[in-house]
């Protein structure tokens, strides 16, 4: 490691334009505050100019959070509408939750009422849709297996087969002992290709090993965004520790286990702004005193940067304010907030 790291530092500074030539903002302001008692936030949507929808997988919960009545709500009936939620996608006031527990796709009206539960469609191979465009293309991340790259496919309802749109990188895998022999994991903060899909049917993808954004239009024509600032974090024991504190307590022995990544990758998530900038977090050190993140203008170039507390990340954007979560500490709940937009007009 100490051999490789050198390099790595050679590479990144060769990436992209340097971050003090882009604009930086320090996200100020707060408008207003929630609370939430679930361990994790692992999905968030905006359902309107003041409504969201808020995922908890270890809660196996979707929550409803209205600003103009300061309510935070279950979505539905938890365990019998839904029984393990795995992703939320919104379109035109629609809430679509894949729920790999009833291994299903469910569409839910803007005032919260259960309209319509789409199966498992075969023609996916066993992978559920997690993204739809205004068109009624239904979106899923298809993998033969760990070794392999993924595909982004696309099917519709009277269909066939699926569509092949994307490809990702595969997996970075280590191979560990445990009770039943060896196998190979994933390591922790290595990333992934992030994708997401526009109403429109255009699609984007977030490269993790190039560090850049990739565009596909609905003609199907790529375009490939620019280099991006690539600065290196090794991972710490204090960031296994942290990482690990996440899980409930009956699961940290299981996550002690799982193998660790040298270094972070240069973004551990995305969304996308008003469907046109996208907005890429970027690694950090647990110790450092903010996080950034990137936002990208409609070409895929690093336009702005903006800032917030490191305890602090922004979970999405949408109609002027952005959603800002702040974990109280490891399994305490969270505190959700709202601040302007600094997104590039």
């Amino acid at each position: 490691m100490r051999r490789l790291l050198p390099a790595l530092l050679l590479a990144a500074a060769c990436g992209g334009p340097p971050p003090s030539a882009v604009p930086s903002v320090a996200l100020t302001g707060a408008t207003d505050s929630l609370s939430i008692p679930d361990l994790d936030i692992s999905d968030a949507v905006p359902l309107g100019p003041d409504r969201w929808a808020i995922l908890s997988q270890f809660g196996n919960v979707v929550r409803v959070v209205d600003w103009t009545h300061h309510t935070v709500r279950p979505l539905g009936r938890p365990g019998v509408d839904y029984v393990h939620p795995s992703s939320l996608t919104a379109v035109a006031g629609t809430l679509y939750v894949s729920d790999w527990g009833k291994r299903a796709l469910t569409a839910w009206t803007a005032d919260g009422k259960l309209a319509l539960t789409i199966a498992e469609p075969e023609a996916l191979g066993g992978s559920l849709p997690t993204a739809r465009d205004a068109d009624g293309w239904l979106y899923a991340e298809s993998r033969g297996g760990q070794l392999d790259s993924g595909n982004v496919v696309r099917w519709r309802v009277g269909a066939a087969h699926p569509d092949t749109v994307a490809r990702l990188a595969p997996y970075t895998l280590q191979e560990v002992n445990g009770p039943q022999g060896r196998r190979l994991a994933r390591q922790i903060y290595s990333g992934n290709d992030i994708w997401g899909v526009f109403p429109s049917g255009a699609l984007w993808v977030a490269r993790v090993t190039k560090n850049r954004l990739d565009q596909r239009d609905t003609t199907g024509a790529w375009r490939k965004g620019p280099a991006l600032p690539d600065p290196i974090y090794p991972v710490t024991r204090f960031d296994k520790d942290y990482y690990i504190q996440g899980f409930p307590e009956d699961q940290r022995p299981m996550a002690s286990t799982l193998p660790f990544a040298p270094v972070k990758a240069p973004f551990d998530a995305a969304f996308v702004e008003d469907d046109s900038l996208v907005w890429l977090q970027s690694s950090r050190s647990l110790t450092d005193s903010i996080r950034t993140y990137k936002v990208l203008d409609r070409a895929g170039a690093y336009a702005q940067e903006v800032r917030l507390k490191n305890a602090r990340r922004i979970l999405g954007a949408h109609g002027g304010t952005l959603l800002v979560a702040e974990q109280l500490e490891p399994g305490k709940g969270f505190k959700l907030l709202r601040y302007p937009s600094h997104g590039i007009p």
